[in-house]
């Protein structure tokens, strides 16, 4: 092999070097795990007086990112899957929803708080939509331990009308 061609080999080692270098700098790992947690409440609707039945699945994933100095990182994401609220007089239309979270290490877990508002349309005998949107919001205050486990803590409902 000639002096150039050991150069430029050389040469050509030393950046797909240099590459790697980089590349494994930046690498992180990422966790994901997800949980579904059945809701069910029997709220009284400000709106009405009606007593209505709220369900839906909170479907909830936990996503921990590993940086490259090992620092860990936890998120908290999820809303409420098919949420129904059904009123003993006239049904109820889901129309839309707003989504939140909260993720706090304490010692070895962490604490989460998920808040998902949805809103509702009540629709009268005639199945037209009236004037009192119905708003339930559900609080979910869980702990997520080392495994990504999330288990729900306290499940809290809050009901107003618009």
């Amino acid at each position: 092999m000639s002096r150039t061609s050991r150069a430029i080999a050389l040469s050509a080692a030393m950046i797909i070097a240099a590459l790697f270098a980089v590349f494994a700098t930046k690498a992180s790992a990422e966790r994901i795990t997800t949980a579904q947690l059945p809701l069910a409440a029997l709220l009284v609707s400000p709106c009405t007086g009606d007593v209505v039945t709220f369900t839906g699945t909170a479907v909830l994933t936990v996503t921990e990112d590993v940086g490259p100095d090992g620092t860990a990182t936890v998120r908290l994401s999820g809303q409420v899957k098919d949420p129904k609220a059904t009123g003993l007089l006239y049904p109820y239309n889901f129309k839309d929803q707003l989504s939140s979270a909260d993720v706090v290490r304490i010692d070895n877990v962490y604490k989460a708080t998920l808040t998902d508002r949805m809103h509702f349309i009540r629709l009268g005998p005639g199945g037209d939509q009236k004037s009192d949107d119905l708003f339930v919001t559900a609080v979910i205050a869980a702990t997520i331990d080392s495994n990504l486990v999330l288990k729900a803590d306290r499940i809290d409902y809050h009901v107003d009308c618009q």
